[in-house]
């Protein structure tokens, strides 16, 4: 990042680094301990066989930006990404007491449902908002 590389770019070099590589303790795209319906919908498209190689590029990097924004830190994506399969990075990398999360902003969504469907299983609470809906998560 000291010669001017965009974080962006080097989190896209990244994440096509992993998709097209596999080190010896990783297992292949379409083996997961997880179940595939229980991965989030971009490790879904990465682990599908009918998916096209740009769609599974296009996946990964979903996934490396979506870790790195809840545990900002190389150090810890890529223990995380070297360790255990890309398609699982969201379980292994994800929002932990003690490391603050990289600000950003709100990421709309389609429906109350995308909502609910993530927050499924948790407790949280809703406020009316005048202007639009919003999700702001706390742990």
């Amino acid at each position: 990042l000291r010669i001017g590389l965009a974080r962006s770019t080097v989190l896209i070099s990244l994440a096509h680094a992993l998709a097209k590589t596999t080190t010896s303790q990783q297992t292949s795209t379409t083996t997961t301990t997880v179940p595939i319906q229980d991965l989030p919908p971009e490790a879904q498209v990465y682990c599908n066989t009918k998916s096209t190689q740009a769609e599974k590029l296009e996946a990964a990097v979903q996934m490396i930006k979506k870790a790195y924004s809840e545990v900002p830190s190389y150090e810890s994506l890529l223990t995380a990404a070297l360790d255990f399969p890309l398609q699982e990075l969201s379980i292994h990398c994800s929002l932990t007491p003690g490391i603050p999360v990289e600000p950003m902003l709100a990421k709309p969504t389609k429906s109350i449902q995308e909502v609910l469907k993530r927050l499924e299983g948790q407790s949280f609470t809703c406020e009316f908002k005048y202007d639009g809906e919003r999700a702001q998560v706390h742990y």
